[in-house]
């Protein structure tokens, strides 16, 4: 997913923020707790967890979203998250690569 520069600038950017690294560690947390990498939660059982408010929540949601370390899927009346390990792996492979 970090193939451009302005992609890896966005998973940066998003991983500048305290509250993104935290909504990050409960989804985290989460998977762990539920067994797989296939797990998702919901919006609300992450936001319950932490001390934002909702829309504070969704600003910091939508800029994971848009870096691609997070997945967001909806259905009904739910919206399902899920961290995405490739893009956040892909951007360390960048940021190893100006070590060499």
């Amino acid at each position: 997913m970090v193939a451009t520069d302005d992609q890896l600038l966005k998973v940066l950017r998003a991983l500048s923020e305290p509250k993104r690294l935290e909504i990050l560690e409960r989804l985290k947390e989460y998977r762990c707790v539920c067994g797989g990498e296939e797990c998702e939660a919901t919006c609300a059982q992450i936001l319950e967890t932490m001390s934002i408010s909702q829309p504070t929540f969704s600003h910091h949601l939508s800029e994971l979203v848009d870096a691609g370390l997070v997945t967001l899927r909806y259905e009904g009346r739910y919206a399902y998250l899920k961290f995405n390990p490739r893009s956040l792996q892909e951007a360390m492979g960048v940021l190893q690569s100006l070590l060499i």
